[in-house]
């Protein structure tokens, strides 16, 4: 049965002997951690709350069991955190680079709490039984609240897959915001196909118009433009991603803009590029982010192989291949004799293909140059050497959900999740 207390009687109070946080294995020779930092969840000072217990069992357990899934219902959601929580309503999310470590319990606790594997799945243990059960699913600043109508106690419990997709729009729950730069590439049909709201067009997802374009997108009105807001003191700070299309040239972006971004991103802030934005990552430079070598020409053409040698390496396999994106194991690519990469011990590979990587991701700031000298694993930037996508049919996007979609949809689904070290296995938060 629920339990249920409220104002001065909830005992969803702040948390008391948070766990240490985590050490992260190095890139380098320097020691990156990850700050400590939590889900938003419910204040102890809302007089409103109510909150929840658990009735033992004679026998067996009460369980909820189910599959998260994207805001489309097509594919699974990996790494998200499902939990009831000891009390409701929950806190606003607050928006803008942030870091959240995956090893620390939500702010007011959960009764109790798992995290999905590849194919979605979770198993909650020993929850409150009876109606209106309620249920969190999150995966970074991606939130959606629903109530369960009844629980029966001591079974087995499961939950319909549209009762934790992950929310479409704003009206079933809290969407990142997300900054789309304008460029050759149609990303913003991928998110689309993920599943995003053509409303949140505009809205979570704000269009910036890039700096080879000269119009935004059309039927959505601009944010303005990407440099301004490079330019602008805290002219990202409102944005947990940014999305950046391909420029469809190597943009010569000024020191103070590189800055202003690397910064964001030292924050916390999450950054899914491709093809010619390259030229953030400073190839072959000097800088901290300068992780990539050139290592061509070479005819890049055939199948890439997933690296599979961490835990979260062979989650993205077994994704993509439950996402039916693999062709005898690999994604088919063919570039070309173009001018390939290969990444330093600063950051780390996802997809390869001949000793080429096509697609590498690293942890900001990696040497504590950025931001007053932190050493804070924080944010998240990910490159493909190729195009994510190129939907030609905006605004209906239409056009079929590809392997490229897919690899897409992947990469941004994992860079706005919480933040631990990919050397180890995904890490499930305790309950307080």
């Amino acid at each position: 049965m629920i339990g249920a207390t409220s104002g001065n009687g909830c005992s969803c109070g702040a948390i008391e002997d948070l766990p240490d946080v985590m050490e992260a294995s190095s890139m380098d020779d320097t020691s990156l951690s990850f700050p400590e930092a939590s889900f938003d969840a419910v204040s102890d000072a809302d007089a409103d709350a109510t909150c929840f217990t658990v009735d033992s069992c004679d026998a067996g357990r009460t369980t909820l069991r189910g599959h998260v899934l994207d805001p489309a219902g097509r594919n699974p959601v990996f790494h998200a955190v499902v939990y009831v929580p000891s009390c409701v309503p929950l806190s606003p999310i607050v928006h803008g680079p942030s870091c959240d470590p995956c090893n620390v319990a939500p702010t007011g606790g959960a009764l109790s709490i798992a995290t999905t594997d590849a194919s979605g799945s979770f198993e909650l243990v020993d929850v409150p039984s009876g109606p209106s059960v309620p249920l969190v699913v999150q995966l970074g600043k991606w939130r959606r609240v629903t109530t369960i109508a009844n629980v029966t106690a001591c079974q087995p419990n499961d939950v319909a897959d549209d009762a934790v997709r992950l929310p479409r729009d704003s009206s079933e729950g809290d969407l990142p915001t997300v900054a789309y730069v304008v460029g050759v590439d149609h990303l913003e049909c991928i998110l689309r196909k993920i599943g995003i709201a053509a409303s949140e067009l505009g809205g979570s997802v704000r269009v910036l118009t890039g700096a080879t374009s000269d119009a935004g997108l059309s039927g959505v009105k601009s944010a303005g433009t990407f440099a301004h807001a490079l330019e602008t003191d805290g002219g990202l700070d409102s944005y947990d991603a940014i999305v950046e299309s391909c420029e469809g040239t190597f943009v010569g972006w000024t020191p103070a803009q590189q800055q202003a971004l690397r910064g964001w991103a030292a924050r916390g802030g999450r950054l899914l590029i491709d093809d010619f934005s390259l030229n953030w990552v400073d190839p072959g430079g000097t800088s901290p982010w300068s992780v990539a070598l050139q290592s061509g020409p070479h005819d890049v053409t055939g199948l890439a192989s997933v690296d599979v040698d961490t835990p979260k390496g062979q989650a993205m396999f077994d994704w993509l291949a439950a996402a039916q994106a693999l062709t005898d194991g690999g994604i088919p690519v063919q570039f070309g004799s173009l001018f390939a990469w290969s990444v330093t011990n600063r950051a780390r590979e996802d997809l390869n293909k001949g000793g080429d990587s096509l697609l590498f991701h690293f942890a900001p700031p990696l040497g504590g140059e950025i931001d007053g000298g932190s050493k804070a694993a924080c944010g998240r930037v990910e490159y493909f050497f190729g195009h994510f996508g190129y939907d030609t049919s905006w605004p209906a996007c239409s056009d079929p959900y590809t392997a490229y979609d897919a690899l897409a949809e992947n990469r941004l689904l994992e860079i706005l999740s919480c933040t631990q070290d990919d050397a180890l296995a995904p890490v499930t938060p305790p309950k307080q």
